[in-house]
Formats: structure tokens, C-alpha cells, sequence
């Protein structure tokens, strides 16, 4: 293969010579990146308030392993109740370790299936990422789960780029 035409890879945010990933960032980039998105997106949620009782759902997928990892990384410094199993208490805030795709296949089946759908109380701690970004944070990470698939999903993006995004704008426009 010939020298010139392979391009070196820079982050495009720190500008220095690493592994990329999603974003064309490195791995220590794409983190910073990835938990601001997180920080603003858990604002626009209603967010955590001072010794809020909280319940966190936690299950075998990556996409909880990876809640758990931003929320102790972000929230580790304010005092709030966490349960990671239901003691039966009453809880201000659930959070649910889903992401984007998450969101967009529950709402897509109530659709279908004529139930409501309406999240409440209810904080969908990676609402704003990817699968592939958070495929991203599992190698960085070294997490050993599998991400859930959503294939019907990934084929509507595929034919048309942009979809997920769309449905998820469409599904908030339709809770307020």
C-alpha cells in the first residue's frame, strides 16, 4: 500500500496521533465528550437533586454497565440514596440504563401495540448516545457485556441516515 495516501489519525479534538473511535476522537476525548452529552442531557431530564432517593435499575447489558460507569464517574461527589434493587421505599427518581435505540423501539412497540407510553419519573441515563458510541466506551472500558440489538432500527438508519435522531426529537416533541 502506498505511504501517501494513508492519512495519519488525529484526534480532532486533542490533535494528537491516537486510536480513534466514533466521532473521529480518542479514547480519552470521546469519555470528556461523552459525559458532557450525559451532564446535559440528565438536566434536561430534571435532574438530581441533594439526598434524592434513587432507585437504579441495573441488569446483565452493556448499556448498564456503562450507566453505572458515567453515573459514579459524573454523580460520585453528590449525595444521593441509591438502591440498585427495590426495598419497597418510595423513590424521587428511576433510572434506567437504556440508550437512544432504547427509547425509540419502547415507544415504536406501544405505538404498534396501542399502549400508553409515557416515562415519567423515569431518567434514561444514556437517552443521548448511541450503540456505537457506547460500543466505543465497552472497548475503551473493557466491559465484557453485549450491547442489545435493535436491527430494525439499524435498518431504517442504514436506508435512511438520520432516522434515530429524528424519531427521538419526535418522541420528545410528543411527551410535552
Amino acid at each position: 500500500m502506498d505511504q501517501a495516501n494513508l492519512k495519519p489519525n488525529f484526534c480532532q479534538k486533542c490533535k494528537q496521533e491516537k486510536e480513534l473511535f466514533t466521532g473521529k476522537l480518542c479514547s480519552f476525548c470521546l469519555i470528556i465528550v461523552l459525559e458532557k452529552r450525559i451532564k446535559k442531557n440528565i438536566k434536561e431530564q430534571g435532574g438530581f437533586r441533594r439526598n434524592e432517593k434513587i432507585l437504579f435499575l441495573v441488569n446483565k447489558s452493556l448499556e448498564s454497565k456503562a450507566s453505572e460507569y458515567f453515573f459514579k464517574k459524573i454523580f460520585s461527589e453528590m449525595p444521593l440514596e441509591i438502591d440498585y434493587e427495590d426495598k419497597g421505599k418510595q423513590y424521587n427518581k428511576l433510572i434506567i440504563p437504556g440508550s437512544s435505540e432504547s427509547i425509540i423501539e419502547e415507544f415504536l412497540d406501544s405505538l404498534f401495540s396501542n399502549k400508553k407510553f409515557n416515562f415519567g419519573k423515569q431518567i434514561i441515563f444514556l437517552e443521548s448516545l448511541t450503540g456505537e458510541e457506547i460500543k466505543d466506551v465497552a472497548k475503551i472500558k473493557n466491559f465484557s457485556e453485549t450491547l442489545t440489538q435493535h436491527e430494525l432500527l439499524d435498518k431504517i438508519e442504514k436506508k435512511y441516515p438520520g432516522s434515530k435522531l429524528s424519531l427521538l426529537k419526535s418522541i420528545k416533541v410528543l411527551e410535552t
